[in-house]
């Protein structure tokens, strides 16, 4: 699309500032001629641009699901869920920080990333604390977060690739080729930044990974 486009702006600028226009029109109608055609080319481009971003947006949008799949199959929550998570915060508090009590206590909550997100966050805090109390090295507790942290490294990847795809396509671009009329200026050809190649270029490695995903 950027390549009809270009080819379009460099026709138009052709045909107006050719020598046998240069003759026959003054600089004056050549520009309030050229100016809007131009013009019009780059909105109908930025306006399709606008479009596909959205698209793709939707599209990043919905991998999410497919990502935290790799880690964690959908859990369907017991009625008695908050107290189950209220007892566990006692007993965190009540018995010795190791690593086993930990995973004896956080085992019903296993297939729940975000409530196990919530656990490590806590469960490291405390062990900072006791760190400082006991003198002691903190503890790793891989046995009970190893998978909550992998799928937290997943979905900050992610992320990050959400940041990169809202400006995918509607990244500014910069000038080719100028050609000028007098004091006018007109742009022949528009090409891709860096932010543009360098985002696509990562957003299809992450595409590929996010493909290669088991949906369980």
């Amino acid at each position: 699309m950027s390549k009809e486009a270009n080819d379009a702006r460099m026709s138009w600028c052709k045909k107006y500032l050719s020598a046998e226009s240069v003759k026959r029109m003054t600089p004056e109608g050549i520009n309030a001629t050229l100016g809007p055609k131009l013009d019009e080319i780059t909105e109908t481009e930025r306006q399709s641009n606008k479009v596909f971003n959205s698209e793709l947006f939707s599209e990043v949008s919905a991998m999410r699901d497919k990502v935290k799949s790799k880690y964690y199959a959908s859990f369907e929550k017991p009625d008695d869920y908050s107290q189950q998570i209220a007892n566990a915060l006692e007993l965190l508090k009540s018995l010795p920080l190791t690593e086993d009590n930990v995973d004896v206590v956080l085992k019903p909550f296993e297939q729940d990333y975000e409530q196990m997100r919530v656990f490590q966050i806590l469960v490291e805090s405390m062990d900072a604390h006791a760190c400082q109390t006991e003198s002691r090295q903190p503890m790793l507790y891989d046995k009970t977060f190893a998978r909550v942290r992998d799928c937290t490294a997943a979905l900050t990847e992610y992320d990050e690739m959400c940041a990169i795809a809202k400006g995918l396509f509607v990244y500014p671009k910069y000038t080719l080729d100028v050609v000028k009329n007098g004091a006018y200026e007109y742009v022949l050809a528009y090409d891709d930044g860096y932010d543009e190649m360098n985002g696509q270029a990562q957003l299809l490695a992450f595409a590929d990974k996010v493909g290669g995903y088991d949906n369980r």
